[in-house]
């Protein structure tokens, strides 16, 4: 499902944990990327306050940040606006 308007796996990382906090291996599987390339993105994520990490024993926990949870929302509004698109089909008509 591409769209040529955003950057596919980190629109689905992001829009995907709005649902609340996850660990990253389920995150990356959900959102269909690496582990390697999720972490690297929730990494670059965490550097620009979208996102807090917290360790839960051995393992590291996700969840957006006030901030995130609105760059999210208006990255799943342009997606589910702009997803249509690039079936060449528009959901207004």
């Amino acid at each position: 499902m591409d769209n040529p308007f955003l950057k596919e796996k980190k629109a689905l990382l992001l829009m995907n944990l709005l649902e609340g906090k996850t660990y990253i291996r389920p995150l990356a599987e959900k959102s269909n990327t690496m582990y390697s390339y999720a972490l690297l993105t929730l990494q670059i994520f965490e550097q620009n306050n979208l996102v807090t990490s917290e360790k839960e024993g051995r393992i590291r926990v996700y969840a957006l940040t006030n901030e995130g949870k609105e760059i999210a929302e208006l990255v799943k509004n342009l997606w589910e606006l702009t997803s249509t698109m690039s079936n060449g089909e528009d959901k207004r008509e």
